[in-house]
């Protein structure tokens, strides 16, 4: 994506642009941020409540220890 916007920026020759196709141009660009802006915060989240599950503190502590009792899947499909 970032090399779309970049190449489409270099075949612009905005000094033959009108003010008014300048303005659209930056309300057009102003879109694009926003988008790009929220769709960033919501990664962001997204990566917050991972970091959350996987090293912030919990009740249920996870224990990774072998369970001698535990059947592995290879013993269930033995057959």
């Amino acid at each position: 994506m970032k090399s779309q916007a970049k190449s489409h920026s270099e075949s612009i020759d905005y000094s033959a642009l009108s003010v008014e196709q300048m303005v659209a141009l930056l309300q057009e660009k102003d879109r694009q941020t926003a988008a790009l802006t929220q769709q960033f915060q919501s990664l962001q989240q997204q990566l917050d409540w991972f970091k959350r599950q996987l090293f912030g503190q919990k009740s249920e502590k996870r224990n990774f220890e072998d369970n001698p009792y535990q059947t592995t899947i290879a013993e269930l499909f033995k057959d």
